[in-house]
């Protein structure tokens, strides 16, 4: 069967426009490896690939580690109240200024089977001056304490679904996320975070990484008037 002049003309025309289309992809796609080895060339690629958001990085068999986007707010919210007593959960307000404002301090742990939220890590940057009591406030703003050039990091809330805890990947989720953080962030000079004296098992996590216990709070508010330490790790 033979074509029409007419149909070769349609043929080659069309051949002619996806050729350019795939000219414009594939330079797209030049300047985006550009960048990648770029970025690649100025830091681990561990570090790299999790600033994407849609990255994970595997942290135990069937887990991983990726920055926390908005889209993550409910299943946060979810780990929030199954581990947390009702007076010390905290808003999911709260929540979305940590990921908004400090998007480089924030990571949620994945299931690798059905991709779900499974836990998460917050934390955010403060300067070195002395620190109060209120600075622990639950619910404070991120908006006014974090300082991107701060050289304490404030771990303000780690938490893993029930199901989760007690397979050693809270301490790995935990190790993971402050690598990640002080790799962003070479500026830091410590890592402190507050644990009420019931969490035990956190305590343990916390001093097995070395850190050690700097002061107590007694009656602290927050907590309803239970005691409250403050660890502190020099790195």
């Amino acid at each position: 069967m033979r074509l029409k002049w007419s149909d070769s003309l349609s043929i080659l025309r069309y051949l002619i426009r996806v050729s350019a289309v795939i000219a414009r992809f594939l330079k797209k796609m030049c300047k985006i490896l550009k960048k990648f080895c770029t970025q690649v060339g100025r830091q681990p690629l561990k570090v790299f690939l999790m600033r994407l958001p849609w990255v994970g990085i595997m942290v135990a068999k069937g887990y991983s580690v990726r920055k926390a986007e908005q889209g993550d707010l409910a299943a946060v919210m979810q780990v929030e109240r199954q581990s947390f007593e009702e007076n010390i959960v905290e808003a999911e307000s709260v929540f979305a200024d940590r990921i908004a404002y400090v998007s480089d301090c924030n990571y949620v742990l994945i299931k690798a089977g059905t991709q779900s939220v499974c836990g998460y890590f917050t934390a955010e940057l403060w300067d070195a001056s002395p620190i109060v009591a209120d600075a622990f406030a639950l619910g404070h703003s991120v908006r006014e304490r974090h300082q991107p050039a701060g050289t304490v990091l404030y771990i303000s809330s780690f938490a893993l679904l029930p199901e989760v805890r007690g397979q050693s990947i809270a301490e790995k989720f935990f190790v993971a996320a402050i690598e990640h953080i002080i790799s962003v962030f070479p500026q830091l000079k410590r890592i402190i975070l507050l644990v009420h004296e019931d969490w035990h098992k956190a305590i343990r996590i916390y001093e097995k990484q070395g850190f050690i216990r700097i002061q107590i709070l007694d009656q602290f508010a927050w907590f309803g008037n239970k005691r409250a330490f403050i660890y502190e790790k020099t790195i």
